[in-house]
C-alpha cells in the first residue's frame, strides 16, 4: 500500500470513527473536577440496584474501551501495528486523518500493540516549531505527552510499558507506563504553510518508533497476536445484547483501569458480563431480554449526557474536562461517542460554534 492509498484508507476509517464534536469541543474549562466514584446514574436513597441500572452502568463504563478496540483494530488492518504512519499534506474541509483535523498541522499516528513488549520513541530536538505525541489508552485517557509543552521539544527516547512490565531501559530513556497493552499514538506538528510541509516531513525519518528489544541490540520480539476485524463502526456500538460480547473479548485484553470501574463490572459478573465472556450467545428468553434493556438503557444515559451538554459561553460550544476523566465514566463516554481521542486542554482547545448572534446556522 502506497502512503497516498494509505491515507485515502486512513481517512475514510476515521470519518467512519466519529464526527467534529457536535456538542461543542475542548475548552479551557479543563480543571472541572472529575467525579471520585464510577456512577452515571443512581437509584434513590439507599435503595439496591436494579439488574438494568447494573448494567446500564456497565454499558456506559465499557462504551469508550470498545469504541477504541474497534478504531484500533480499523487503523491497525490500514497502517498496521507498532509503526508510525505519516500525513504528507495538509487537510482540507474533506480530509478526517483525525476528528477534527487542522489545516496547519500535520499528523503522525501509530497503533502500539504492547503484547510482543515495550515500544520505544526516539526523538531530535525539535525547537523550531510546536508539536506533540498524545499517548491515550484503550479507555480513552490521555496518559502521557512528548513535545513543545512538556519535554521542552528536547532530544530523548521514551518507552512505552505494558501493565506489569519489569525490566531494564537504556541510560537516558523514560518510561511511560501504559494502564493497557493497545496504546493509540498521537503525533501533532505544527506547519506555518504548504512551502514548510517538507520541513515536517523530513522529521519522518529522524522519529523512529520500534521494539525495545531492537533499540538494545537483542532479538526481535514475536509480533503480537492480530487485532482482528472490527465488528462494526466505531459509531455504530451496539445498543442490544451483542454488546456484551464484544465488551467481554476487549475487557480479555484491557483490564479496568480503576478499581472502582473494576467493581462496576465485577457487579454484573452474575448475569454473565465480564472478561472473556460472550453472554448473549448463551443467553435466552428472560436473560436476553435484560442484556438487551441493559445495553438500551446505557446507551440512552450517553445520549442524555450527549444532547444535554454543559452549554455555551457567548454562543461557543463548551465539552468542559476532557482526554483525562478518572472515575468520571459519563464523561468519558460522552466525548468517546462525539470526539473518540480528545486532547487535554492544556495542549488544545477546540470552541465549536453553529449558529449566529440570532440564532441562525451558519452556512
Amino acid at each position: 500500500m502506497t502512503r497516498r492509498l494509505a491515507a485515502l484508507g486512513l481517512a475514510v476509517a476515521l470519518l467512519l470513527v466519529a464526527t467534529a464534536c457536535s456538542g461543542g469541543g475542548d475548552d479551557d474549562t479543563g480543571d472541572a473536577a472529575p467525579a471520585t466514584t464510577a456512577t452515571t446514574a443512581t437509584t434513590e436513597g439507599d435503595e439496591p440496584m436494579t439488574d438494568v441500572d447494573r448494567l446500564a452502568e456497565a454499558y456506559v463504563t465499557g462504551h469508550p474501551l470498545v469504541v477504541s478496540v474497534r478504531t484500533m483494530q480499523r487503523l491497525g488492518g490500514l497502517i498496521g501495528v507498532n509503526r508510525l504512519f505519516w500525513q504528507d499534506s495538509l487537510s482540507g474541509p474533506g480530509n478526517r486523518i483525525v476528528v477534527a483535523p487542522n489545516r496547519d498541522t500535520l499528523y503522525s499516528i501509530a497503533v502500539l500493540d504492547l503484547r510482543s513488549g515495550p515500544m520505544a520513541l526516539s526523538m531530535p530536538a525539535i525547537t523550531d516549531r510546536y508539536f506533540t505525541y498524545q499517548f491515550l489508552d484503550a479507555w480513552t485517557e490521555s496518559f502521557a505527552y512528548v513535545g513543545t509543552r512538556t519535554t521542552d521539544g528536547r532530544a530523548g527516547t521514551w518507552v512505552v510499558t505494558p501493565p506489569g512490565w519489569e525490566g531494564e531501559l537504556p541510560e537516558g530513556a523514560e518510561q511511560l507506563a501504559s494502564s493497557t497493552p493497545l496504546v493509540f499514538l498521537l503525533g501533532r506538528f505544527l506547519v506555518d504553510d504548504e512551502a514548510d510541509v517538507a520541513n515536517v516531513t523530513a522529521l519522518a525519518g529522524q522519529v523512529r518508533l520500534e521494539p525495545l528489544a531492537t533499540l538494545m541490540g537483542e532479538e526481535a520480539p514475536a509480533p503480537p497476536p492480530p487485532l482482528g476485524e472490527p465488528v462494526g463502526a466505531a459509531q455504530d456500538i451496539p445498543t442490544d445484547a451483542s454488546y456484551w460480547n464484544e465488551l467481554g473479548d476487549a475487557l480479555a485484553v484491557n483490564a479496568p483501569p480503576t478499581p472502582a470501574q473494576d467493581a462496576t463490572f465485577a457487579a454484573v459478573a452474575d448475569l454473565g458480563v465480564g472478561a472473556g465472556e460472550h453472554p448473549s450467545s448463551s443467553a435466552a428468553g428472560t436473560d436476553r431480554a435484560l442484556l438487551d434493556d441493559g445495553a438500551a438503557a446505557g446507551d440512552a444515559r450517553i445520549d442524555a449526557a450527549v444532547e444535554g451538554g454543559p452549554g455555551t459561553v457567548n454562543g461557543w460550544g463548551r465539552a468542559g474536562h476532557v482526554g483525562t476523566y478518572g472515575d468520571d465514566v459519563l464523561q468519558r463516554a460522552l466525548v468517546a461517542r462525539i470526539g473518540w481521542g480528545a486532547n487535554v486542554p492544556e495542549e488544545s482547545v477546540y470552541p465549536v460554534a453553529r449558529v449566529d448572534a440570532d440564532g441562525e446556522t451558519l452556512d
